[in-house]
Parts: structure tokens; sequence; C-alpha cells
């Protein structure tokens, strides 16, 4: 599966294709490395985008909601550990 994190043409160039062959190329070389699922997020009111990805095909997901979690990291900081705070340790991560 491909997750596209951020996709953004500066101002003075969009709406002349540039999106559009950053995200086609991003795909066909997912798909070549055997990807066969894309997965990105975009603000429910950013029509621009919302019609570029439907016009290359994309279709809405249906899993529900997300919540989106975001962490500043520091060398010296550590995080609480999990086992320690009475929540389940995934050991396979």
């Amino acid at each position: 599966m491909l997750y596209l994190h951020n996709l953004e043409v500066v101002e003075q160039c969009r709406r002349q294709g540039v999106g559009r062959e950053l995200l086609r190329s991003f795909m066909e070389a997912g798909a070549q490395l055997g990807a066969s699922k894309m997965f990105l997020i975009t603000g429910e009111d950013n029509r621009a985008a919302r019609s570029l990805y439907e016009s290359m095909g994309a279709g809405l997901a249906t899993q529900g909601p997300t919540v989106n979690y975001w962490f500043l990291l520091s060398p010296a900081s550590s995080a609480p550990d999990a086992a320690s705070s009475g929540r389940a340790v995934d050991s396979s991560a």
C-alpha cells in the first residue's frame, strides 16, 4: 500500500498539470514496486485536490473517520513506557 502524506504545488504552477503528473508518477512507481492501493487524506474543503483525485479514479474511503496525531521528537526526550501506563504493548512493532 502507498501512503501519500503531502502533495502541494506552488501557487504560480497550479492548474498546469503539475499535480496530476506528480500523482501519476508516484502511483506508477508504487505499482511497479508491488503496491495495489494508495491512501491519502485531504481537507474536505480542498475542492481542487478532490477534483483531481476523483478525475484520476480515486474513491472516498469508507472506513470511517480518522484521527491524526503528531509528536515533536528530540533526541533527549523519552516517551512514557506503555507497559508502565497500563496500556497494551505491541511487541511485533
